[in-house]
């Protein structure tokens, strides 16, 4: 992902960033491969039907960690790119700063206004 995407997704977090939803699921492929992938959706607050979401998809998430998620915050995410490190499977690391309500790192990031 280059500098550009990366700044949209911050400028659409920024728009929105309370979270609407989070799904965490498995993908199991035919040469079994498995990964986990993280899916939420950030909405403005309040939500109105008509107001900005967002969906972002983390692919091959690991140590996936999940903190106090039952107060009401507007969350900003971290997404610093790692790829120079050589690491497996492993392009980013994004982390939610303020609160460190969850971090992970991942291999790829999807994002679209829905």
């Amino acid at each position: 992902m280059d500098k550009e995407k990366l700044n949209e997704i911050y400028k659409l977090i920024k728009e929105t960033g309370y979270i609407q939803s989070i799904n965490i699921c498995r993908e199991m492929g035919n040469d079994s491969t498995k990964e986990y992938n993280l899916e939420l959706i950030l909405s403005t607050c309040p939500f109105y039907e008509r107001d900005t979401r967002i969906k972002l998809v983390f692919y091959n998430v690991q140590e996936f960690k999940l903190g106090g998620i039952n107060n009401f915050y507007k969350i900003f995410f971290e997404i610093t790119d790692v790829s120079d490190r050589q690491l497996e499977n492993i392009r980013y690391y994004v982390d939610e700063i303020e609160y460190n309500m969850v971090s992970f790192w991942c291999l790829d990031i999807k994002y679209r206004i829905i």
